[in-house]
């Protein structure tokens, strides 16, 4: 069995480096702590050190306030998506041990041919990736730049919204149909449910990542220095991104 929380590692300082923001606004509210203090680890907890972190649109849009009323916690570190390795575990882990290679919070964002019955898969982008939808199995590649996806005549059974313009995927959806956003709380007759990653679906996924079934879509500006934060948000804001921006190497 591996340390427990109540242990003391020498080799695990108190106090880390961490981006923050103690007020809503644009990437300009982050700010560099060098001395953030560590969180203490609970019995079923691990403290991992992150090597890399991948950034998402939930993160630059809970900084913007758009989520204050349901997470109005602040000051917070952003991020969700790591990958690192364990350097303490508490006293009721049994599965992971120091010295461990983790990665954590892989959400799902790709296509599934086929899911649900589907027959044909609609996205869309900008034109300079078009063909990159095409690629990841897209059977229509509509180009918002020049079409409205809710003023095409043909409509869909199921839209998902990835970006938060709920309005507009409810336009593109057919009478029964369903529009499914990530900008809660819907409308009635909606359901309300929050994604939950759990360590048993990735044990699934793992084999597909590990032997390269499943790979991951990395924007050409990969890796992005640590130092590089605010910068990395503010690109991604513009929604040019072409895959994950990942944050590496992590500092000690």
């Amino acid at each position: 069995m591996a340390e427990d929380a109540s242990s003391t590692d020498p080799v695990i300082p108190t106090h880390t480096k961490a981006w923050y923001y103690s007020e809503h606004g644009s990437p300009d509210v982050l700010k560099l702590d060098h001395n953030w203090p560590l969180p203490q680890l609970k019995d079923d907890q691990v403290l991992i050190k992150v090597l890399a972190a991948s950034l998402n649109p939930i993160d630059y849009k809970r900084m913007n306030g758009l989520y204050k009323d349901y997470d109005p916690h602040l000051p917070t570190v952003p991020g969700f998506d790591v990958a690192g390795v364990v350097v303490s575990v508490g006293r009721e882990v049994h599965k992971l041990k120091v010295g461990d290679e983790v990665y954590g919070d892989i959400n799902e964002e790709g296509l599934a041919k086929h899911l649900y019955g589907a027959s044909k898969i609609a996205a869309t982008s900008s034109t300079g990736k078009l063909e990159l939808l095409r690629k990841l199995g897209a059977d229509w590649a509509i180009d918002y730049t020049k079409e409205n996806i809710e003023d095409l005549t043909e409509k869909f059974d199921v839209v998902y919204d990835t970006i938060g313009e709920p309005d507009r995927a409810l336009k593109a959806v057919k009478e029964g149909g369903k529009a499914v956003t990530i900008i809660p709380p819907g409308l009635p007759p909606a359901i309300f449910f929050v994604l939950t990653s759990k360590g048993s679906i990735l044990d699934k996924l793992r084999p597909y990542f590990e032997n390269g079934q499943v790979k991951p879509l990395l924007d050409p500006k990969t890796p992005v220095p640590f130092s590089h934060l605010a910068e990395a948000y503010s690109y991604l804001q513009t929604s040019r991104a072409i895959g994950k921006l990942v944050v590496y190497p992590i500092p000690n």
